[in-house]
């Protein structure tokens, strides 16, 4: 499972993933236009992935548009979004995924160094 919050303090999107499998990649997706409804222009993002299951490629093809969503939105253009994983496979696919929209951190607490800087 995922949880997709806003931290209104931090104008930071927050999203937490499990696992996100074809039978939820539209409720993530939902979920994450729902949330979008409340940042502010020059928001962050991380996504925290430590535990979480590698994406399918059916959901990682399902998934890709959020980044244009966050865009349109106003995510910051000075920071990247920050992804917490340790997993190279996971890397890779996110760089598949996103491109250079992404940046890589192993702990939570270099993702909100990185975003709060």
């Amino acid at each position: 499972m995922f949880t997709i919050e806003y931290n209104a303090a931090k104008n930071r999107v927050v999203v937490t993933a499990q696992e996100v499998t074809l039978d939820n990649a539209q409720q993530y997706i939902d979920e994450f236009t729902k949330i979008l409804e409340k940042v502010k222009p020059g928001f962050t993002g991380v996504t925290i992935l430590t535990g979480a299951k590698v994406l399918s490629q059916e959901v990682a093809k399902e998934l890709a548009p959020t980044s244009e969503l966050a865009t349109q939105k106003g995510v910051s253009t000075d920071k990247k979004w920050a992804y917490v994983t340790g997993s190279s496979i996971y890397k890779m696919q996110m760089r598949r995924i996103f491109g250079d929209f992404v940046e890589y951190f192993e702990t939570v607490e270099q993702a909100d160094a990185y975003l709060s800087n």
